[in-house]
């Protein structure tokens, strides 16, 4: 998702991560820090993934979050089967998922 195409004129920083768990320290953790609003898409489910990482981060630090979105896994909703891309879009992590939340968030 370009930003022009969000018209977002806030700095967006995104992390990304291939392995779980993951270890925040660092850059990682600084730009948590700093950050007001959180948005987490995974292709995995809520429990047990990074959002429950990065929600128990900003609890166990104190952090001052004003907004925590995650976006993640929902299994099977319709009880059917698809492809990857079905299941990214039936779960809202897809690219219009993404994008309504980046727009909900920042009242778009």
């Amino acid at each position: 998702i370009a930003s022009d195409q969000l018209k977002v004129s806030k700095a967006i920083n995104i992390l990304s991560c291939i392995n779980s768990p993951v270890i925040f320290e660092g850059q990682s953790l600084e730009i948590i820090k700093k950050s007001r609003r959180i948005i987490v898409v995974e292709d995995h489910v809520k429990i047990g993934g990074i959002s429950q990482q990065i929600s128990y981060l900003i609890t166990a630090k104190k952090m001052n979050i004003k907004e925590f979105i995650s976006l993640n896994a929902k299994l099977y909703p319709s009880e059917t089967y698809g492809d990857q891309l079905f299941h990214h879009k039936e779960s809202g992590i897809d690219i219009e998922g993404i994008k309504a939340a980046i727009e909900q968030m920042f009242s778009i």
